[in-house]
């Protein structure tokens, strides 16, 4: 399994408006089948920082669904939209599970 990871630190004061755009992004990920994401905060950390997670089952699958959300006008839209809300640049990340590695 590989697990896509995209972080970043939301504006103080639009937590609600980036999560407003993160719920229209994701509606729109599921009515395309795309791979579903969750976002996650820390209990205790950065303040606002949030992370979208996306679990794949090979990175061929990643990397099919990545070539084809960014040629989707509509998705890319959306996810633009939800970067308005950071503060400086996101980063991502990939991980693969540590049985395959060992």
């Amino acid at each position: 399994m590989f697990r896509y990871i995209y972080h970043g630190q939301v504006f103080p004061r639009q937590f609600r408006e980036f999560f407003e755009a993160y719920e229209k992004f994701e509606k729109k990920l599921r009515e395309k089948e795309y791979a579903p994401s969750q976002p996650f905060s820390p209990v205790l950390g950065v303040v606002n920082e949030v992370s979208i997670v996306i679990d794949y089952e090979s990175l061929e699958q990643f990397q099919k669904e990545n070539d084809a959300f960014s040629a989707d006008a509509e998705i890319m839209s959306l996810y633009r939209e939800m970067g308005t809300h950071f503060d400086g640049y996101p980063h991502d990340e990939i991980w693969q599970s540590a049985t395959q590695i060992a």
